[in-house]
Order: C-alpha cells, then sequence, then structure tokens
C-alpha cells in the first residue's frame, strides 16, 4: 500500500511538471529559436517598493529611477556578453520589454539589507506582435554556493549594504538574459 502511494505521488509530480510551460507562446509556430534568435532591448520598468524597516526620507540606496537605469544597463551587459544582441530593432528577431516587480527588504535598523523580493515579467515583441512572454515571481536572489554563504553571512552581520546591491541587479538581470536565450523551439 505505501509503495503504491509512493507510485502515485510520483506519477502526480511528473505529470505536474510536464504540463507546465514556461513560455506563452503568441504566434505559432514560433519564429524564435532558443540559443540562436538576436534581441534589441526595449522598455525596462522598474517598481521599486520598501519593505519593512525603511527609514523614510533616506538616500543612501538607489532612487527607483536609478534602480531601473542599473538594471537596462546590466541587461544590456548581459544580451551583449551571451551573444545574442542585435545590432538594431530592424536585424533583431524581437524585442525585449521588461518590468521588475522589486522590493528592497531591510534588516533591522534600516541601513543594511537582506535579499530583495523579485517578480519579472518579459514580453518579446517584434514590430507590435507579441511573439512571446513569460514572468516569475516571487523569488530572491541565489548565489553559487560559497558566495551565498559569503553574501549570507554578511546580511547577518548587517553589513550588505548599498555598495552590495547592485550585485544583486547583476545576477537577477544576468538570470533574465538566459532565460530570454531559451526562448523558441
Amino acid at each position: 500500500m505505501k509503495n503504491k502511494l509512493m507510485l502515485l505521488l510520483a506519477v502526480l509530480w511528473l505529470a505536474g511538471c510536464a504540463g507546465s510551460q514556461r513560455y506563452t507562446y503568441y504566434v505559432e509556430p514560433t519564429p524564435l529559436v532558443a540559443e540562436q534568435s538576436k534581441y534589441v532591448l526595449g522598455n525596462v520598468d522598474v517598481q521599486l517598493t520598501l519593505g519593512h524597516g525603511a527609514i523614510e526620507g533616506d538616500r543612501t540606496f538607489a532612487s527607483q529611477r536609478e534602480l531601473q537605469q542599473e538594471f537596462a544597463q546590466y541587461l544590456q551587459h548581459f544580451l551583449e556578453q551571451s551573444g545574442h544582441a542585435a545590432k538594431d530593432s530592424a536585424s533583431a528577431d524581437a524585442t525585449i520589454d521588461v518590468v521588475i516587480d522589486y522590493k528592497r527588504t531591510f534588516n533591522y535598523g534600516g541601513h543594511a539589507l537582506n535579499k530583495p523580493e523579485v517578480e519579472h515579467a518579459i514580453v518579446l515583441s517584434k514590430n507590435g506582435t507579441k511573439l512571446a512572454s513569460f514572468e516569475q515571481g516571487p523569488y530572491t536572489t541565489k548565489y553559487s554556493y560559497l558566495e551565498d554563504l559569503a553574501v549570507n553571512l554578511k546580511i547577518a552581520s548587517f553589513n550588505w549594504d548599498q555598495e552590495d546591491e547592485p550585485r544583486d541587479v547583476s545576477l537577477i538581470a544576468e538570470h533574465l538574459i538566459k532565460d530570454v536565450t531559451q526562448i523558441g523551439q
């Protein structure tokens, strides 16, 4: 009986995994090809919210506008680094529009940060026609094993601050571009 129950749970779990499609395609067959399509960065919209512990009026950390600029710079950097940046929108297979909800979370006292809480939505389009989209969240940053341990220790000692936040932004941008390059068939 116990083995049958375990088998049933395993089958249900696998069925759930197989049924979940990560990307939504609006044009079939999609003109996008995973690991081959070229993109141009379009709109990058960052919505910053301040979590518990924020100090009202504190300008120590990047503003919403500055955070948006950081995301745009890192997204463009990783798009170019991946080899999937088009020269211009005319030669691009799609334009990437990004919306990021970024919740800055603070350690006690409001002078140090915890890992951010993030949600994002990506839309790929060409000449005003939606080709594909995906969204994810909420999630937080996860570095490689030893690096994540070091970051967590820095957070625990109230030393993760405004100088470290760009590392979170960079990591998020890098993962977004990796996800974009996997779109297509």
